[in-house]
């Protein structure tokens, strides 16, 4: 009884990784993803502190992917501010 309980979670086990990179991978797609940059928003907001309030500038950037079976590479998008 033992090995078959033995015998029985180590071919689950075996299943689990044989399956896990085919179910966990995002599937490789061969075109490019069509990214738009949407609506860009600014907002300055004011923090309290002693002996001055500090102003933060905030941005938010709007980008959309018109593509529904690509998606873009990771770090592929980057911001700069100067």
């Amino acid at each position: 009884m033992k090995k078959m309980t033995v015998a029985f979670l180590f071919f689950l086990t075996l299943l689990f990784f044989i399956g896990q990179g085919r179910t966990l991978s995002q599937p490789v797609s061969k075109e490019t993803p069509i990214i738009k940059l949407g609506e860009i928003t600014f907002r300055v907001r004011e923090i309290e502190s002693s002996p001055s309030p500090l102003k933060i500038l905030e941005i938010y950037t709007e980008l959309l992917n018109r593509s529904r079976t690509a998606t873009a590479p990771a770090n592929s998008i980057k911001a700069v501010v100067s």
